[in-house]
């Protein structure tokens, strides 16, 4: 059988992705916990090595506690949870932001503030987070117009479906054109 292998990381470009190809690389090997760790610290260069050579010797054994440090040194995109919790309670829309643009905006706030309710499939949490979305839109909508309109005409339900379609807003974009 061929050797699997697995490019190392230097701290550029998408540390997911490059977590994900190791999730994959160490199943295949049968690494678990301490073994795992080490595996992923040994492909690891640059500032990559120097960001896990930081964290205590424990925690360095600990797959769970390398791929956070990891995460939270080199994901463009991290948010930590406190910070987009606040974020998503004083939401407003940005000037010249489009309907679609600010759900897109709620549903990855969400996603980072909310993980576990966000990939829950259970009926309550998703009725939960329908109705968190549905109540961040109309707190971020700084139009009383438009929030009397959505509160009337929408459910929860149909907002969230608004919300996850980003590109079919017609419906927004009419309640807009109508109270401009």
């Amino acid at each position: 059988m061929a050797e699997i292998k697995q490019a190392c990381y230097d701290g550029t470009g998408d540390v997911d992705l490059w977590l994900m190809k190791m999730k994959f690389y160490c199943s295949t090997k049968k690494f678990e916990g301490k073994q795992e760790a080490h595996a992923i610290a040994s492909k690891l260069e640059g500032a990559a090595f120097l960001c896990i050579a930081r964290l205590d010797d424990e925690l360095q054994d600990d797959p769970k506690e390398v791929k956070a440090a990891l995460r939270k040194e080199f994901d463009k995109e991290s948010i930590d949870h406190e910070k987009a919790v606040d974020e998503l309670r004083g939401l407003r829309r940005k000037g010249g932001e489009t309907p679609a643009q600010l759900a897109w905006r709620i549903e990855k706030l969400m996603a980072k503030a909310y993980p576990e309710l966000c990939a829950s499939t259970h009926g309550s949490a998703k009725k939960t987070k329908e109705q968190m979305l549905h109540d961040t839109f109309l707190g971020a909508i700084d139009n009383a117009v438009i929030i009397n309109d959505v509160i009337i005409t929408w459910t929860p339900r149909v907002c969230h479906a608004i919300l996850r379609a980003h590109g079919i807003l017609r419906s927004c974009v009419e309640v807009l054109s109508r109270a401009s």
